[in-house]
């Protein structure tokens, strides 16, 4: 009789009942590790790009789980030496990670809510789109008053108008290409540190 294997069984259940407190059941009835490990396997793709150590962990647990599984259904299982010490030590930190959001797909799903935080950080709001027209107007004005009474003292009076025209236009494209630019450079800047 392996006095590890008992450990082991007793710890894997524990671990078992953590994941069955915060994951529930799916609707095929898995729970427990096994849905942790379908839940993985679902997010496989993006959880192996982004967090270290995901493909690992899931690797061990599905071979512990495997463990467990013999113990259980096995005839004579506890007779022989099924696992080690570090087996057990593993189920014993995997629960504290999960239970202190550390784990693979506690990691994942925190890493998306920040995204998503960040993404509705960045939606505009009326008020700050109302600030952008005035601001808008306002430069457009310092910037073209000059013009505008230095033309209107210098030119005669029948060329007045379509001179004064043409330079709020120009200063309106200029403004616009200026405005066009720095929007530019801002989406880059952004997408470079979505990307970190």
């Amino acid at each position: 009789m392996n006095n590890l294997n008992y450990i082991f069984f007793d710890e894997f259940k524990k671990l078992d009942n953590v994941c069955k407190d915060i994951y529930g059941h799916s609707s095929e009835g898995k729970l427990g590790v096994t849905l942790y490990l379908e839940k993985m396997d679902e997010m496989s793709d993006e959880g192996a790009l982004r967090i270290d150590g995901w493909s690992s962990d899931y690797q061990r647990l599905k071979k512990l789980r495997h463990i467990r599984n013999e113990l259980a259904h096995s005839e004579n299982s506890f007779d022989n030496e099924s696992c080690s010490q570090d087996d057990i030590n593993f189920i014993v930190s995997f629960k504290e990670r999960i239970l202190t959001e550390t784990d693979p797909i506690s990691l994942l799903e925190n890493r998306k809510n920040v995204k998503e935080r960040g993404k509705e950080k960045k939606k505009t709001k009326p008020w700050q789109i109302l600030v952008a027209i005035i601001s808008f107007n306002f430069i457009t004005y310092l910037w073209i008053k000059k013009d505008i009474q230095s033309i209107y003292a210098t030119a005669p009076q029948e060329n007045v108008a379509p001179i004064i025209i043409t330079t709020v236009f120009v200063s309106l494209l200029k403004i616009t290409m200026i405005g066009g630019i720095v929007l530019l450079i801002r989406y880059i800047i952004d997408e470079i540190k979505s990307k970190k």
